[in-house]
């Protein structure tokens, strides 16, 4: 969920695509709070909340395979320590933030959270803890991000020290079946929440990443195709979409997070090349690009305000209605960025010039 900044140069359409993703979260959780729009929850059915969330994990493993590879070539190696150091300064402030808040608002008798499921968001194994409540439910997928960034940067090195690399086929559909298995045996949790169970779309960003820097082969007339399709492509993913929710949710599930991941990586790769289209226009309009530059503050505070009714233990919950929820999550977003995001991110700068 978190972007990265800093010193890197902005990758052309990126803020946008995070502003699209975090969009469709705000949209899924804001339909099932008080007063959210009976056209949302329609509209959810074809596009679920998930669909922002695999966007995220898309370009997060895109944007930090990148910044890995310009390390190596700027420096002729991968300085592991200073990558995580640097993922630190940049995840934990926030999420802290976050975290002491509901931990205050818990002791006050305001909402409910467990502690076990605080120190699996604060470790980060918070996808394997299935009860804790709602109000940091949301963080299973920063576990699984942290647990990517944890093992990916140590296959990396050895990766980026040769030319080529193969065997992200063999990855992808390692994935597909994983969840696959976990729907078979009863344990959908795992199909949903694991890192197995969403390497897919991660590991297709990383894809692209390294394909861009000439280090990977990848099917460029299907991603060519993809791009350029993607409009007309939409009501296939939507029906995909739709059926993980039906009695062919055995077969749609498995495939379907991959289908998101190559859309989102099929657009990434066109948008870096060509910048003359419609879609390139939108996703660098102004407030879509700052919608995703505020995106990770966006996505730890929004859990807090949309919430279904009575996840609050008060009478007085118009904050935690539609269009109150909404504009509080933004307004509340935008703070956390402003004061502790880019402090932390001016403190990063110092640990590298690359971070």
């Amino acid at each position: 969920m978190a972007s990265e900044s800093g010193n890197a140069p902005r990758l052309a359409s990126l803020d946008g695509m995070r502003g699209v993703a975090i969009a469709i979260v705000m949209l899924g959780h804001a339909s099932g709070s008080d007063g959210g729009p009976h056209w949302a929850a329609q509209l959810l059915r074809f596009f679920p909340a998930s669909v922002g969330v695999q966007i995220f994990f898309t370009i997060s493993g895109f944007i930090i395979t990148h910044l890995l590879i310009r390390e190596h070539e700027a420096t002729g190696r991968v300085r592991l320590n200073q990558f995580w150091l640097r993922r630190a300064i940049r995840i934990l402030p926030p999420l802290f933030t976050v975290l002491l808040t509901l931990s205050i608002l818990a002791q006050g008798g305001w909402i409910q959270v467990s502690s076990l499921s605080q120190w699996a968001s604060v470790f980060f194994f918070r996808n394997h803890v299935s009860s804790g409540g709602w109000f940091n439910g949301h963080l299973w997928s920063l576990s699984v991000e942290e647990q990517f960034y944890l093992c990916w940067p140590l296959l990396m090195v050895w990766i980026l020290s040769h030319r080529s690399v193969a065997g992200f086929g063999l990855t992808i559909g390692f994935a597909v079946l994983a969840r696959l298995l976990f729907l078979l045996t009863g344990m959908g949790n795992w199909a949903t929440y694991s890192l197995a169970g969403n390497l897919d779309g991660l590991v297709i960003g990383a894809w692209a990443a390294l394909h861009l820097g000439g280090r990977a082969a990848w099917p460029e007339n299907l991603m060519r195709h993809i791009a350029r399709w993607w409009l007309l492509l939409l009501p296939l993913v939507a029906i995909a979409n739709f059926s993980t929710s039906t009695r062919f949710a055995l077969w749609a599930s498995p495939v379907q997070p991959t289908m998101i991941a190559l859309m989102t990586a099929a657009i990434i790769r066109a948008e870096l090349v060509h910048s003359t289209t419609i879609l390139h226009r939108v996703l660098n309009s102004k407030w879509l690009s700052f919608l995703g530059r505020i995106s990770y503050s966006v996505y730890l505070w929004q859990q807090l305000f949309l919430c279904p009714l009575g996840a609050w233990f008060t009478s007085v919950t118009w904050f935690a209605a539609v269009p109150w929820n909404i504009a509080l999550s933004l307004t509340v977003g935008w703070l956390s960025w402003r004061l502790v995001e880019v402090p932390c991110l001016a403190l990063r700068s110092k640990f590298s010039k690359l971070s």
